[in-house]
């Protein structure tokens, strides 16, 4: 072994959830220009913006977009989405993780607070004009279980 080498250290539970959460952030970005989608019934493509996926997901909010600060958002644990469609029209379903959302414009959070179980409505678009969406969102009962990743 040289001097420049490192011992290969075995990957840490923590470790692999910063790159879990770093690949799902890089994803949400490649949606860019606005960002992710989520949970359950497929609509045919339109042409004039509307979605061309619409999802119904649960989940528990992780932080709220903060104002002040440049890149803080929406970051919401979901649970699995089974009907999720990819880029290429492939129903590939998502696992369920904690993963950074775009609100969409006017969506009113003030009646949500961070560790709040949700359900919301994920709207995406792949084709031009592209993004993924937060268009309703509902708090649910604090009792409400969820089937989620992690802590």
């Amino acid at each position: 072994m040289s001097r420049s080498s490192r011992p290969e250290r075995p990957p840490t539970p923590r470790r692999t959830a910063v790159l879990a959460l770093l690949l799902c952030a890089l994803a949400a970005w490649a949606l860019s220009p606005l960002s992710p989608v989520s949970c359950s019934e497929a609509t045919p493509a339109p042409t004039d913006g509307a979605p061309e996926h619409v999802y119904t997901v649960r989940g528990r909010i992780e932080s709220l977009p903060d104002g002040t600060q440049l890149g803080q958002g929406l970051m919401i644990r979901h649970e699995e989405i089974p009907d999720f469609v990819n880029v290429k029209g492939e129903r590939t379903g998502m696992r369920a993780m904690i993963m950074p959302f775009e609100p969409a414009k006017g969506l009113d959070l003030s009646a949500v607070k961070v560790g709040d179980p949700v359900e919301f409505i994920w709207e995406v678009r792949w084709t031009t004009p592209r993004y993924g969406r937060v268009s309703k969102m509902m708090r649910l009962p604090p009792e409400t279980e969820l089937r989620l990743p992690g802590p």
